[in-house]
């Protein structure tokens, strides 16, 4: 059950940080947003 409750809380915060991003490149900041998507996914290259 706990760990039931902490997907859902990390499924929550990815869409916000999703959202945040979205706002970002909206306003341009599509560097920013890449570089900012490469220090959170490490697979990325």
């Amino acid at each position: 059950m706990p760990s039931e409750r902490a997907d859902a809380a990390r499924a929550i915060h990815q869409f916000e940080q999703t959202q945040k991003m979205m706002k970002m490149v909206a306003k341009g900041g599509m560097q920013k947003m890449l570089r900012g998507m490469k220090g959170m996914l490490p697979g990325l290259r």
